[in-house]
């Protein structure tokens, strides 16, 4: 396989977090497993939507407000990566054609829960 980019958002997919509180995070071992492997071939982006929400999406405030705090909590983890991104803006719903389990009939699942 040709070297790919690869990228992960930070809560919920390599901790748990419950709102908000990210220094009471907890590392989910088998992300950071997985993360580590594909690390050895692969470019890993870290792109996350921390402190945006409290800074209306502002991705400079953001950024200066989290990355130091979040770069250390993922060191510490031992998780291995080649960027740290913020400006994922918040959001409730996410769709992308390259997301692992999308649908291209999200149209039903929307249209029997949403509309």
């Amino acid at each position: 396989m040709k070297n790919k980019t690869f990228c992960f958002d930070i809560d919920g997919v390599i901790c748990n977090t419950y709102k908000n509180h990210y220094s009471s995070s907890k590392p989910i071992k088998k992300s950071i497993n997985i993360i580590n492997k594909l690390y050895l071939k692969n470019h890993i982006i870290i792109f996350t939507s921390r402190y945006m929400g409290r800074n209306k999406d502002n991705v400079k405030k953001a950024k200066d407000a989290g990355y130091k705090k979040t770069l250390k909590q993922l060191k510490s983890w031992g998780l291995k990566f080649h960027e740290l991104r913020f400006g994922k803006p918040s959001y409730d719903f996410f769709l992308d054609d390259k997301n692992v389990f999308f649908k291209k009939n999200w149209h039903n699942y929307f249209k029997n829960k949403y509309i």
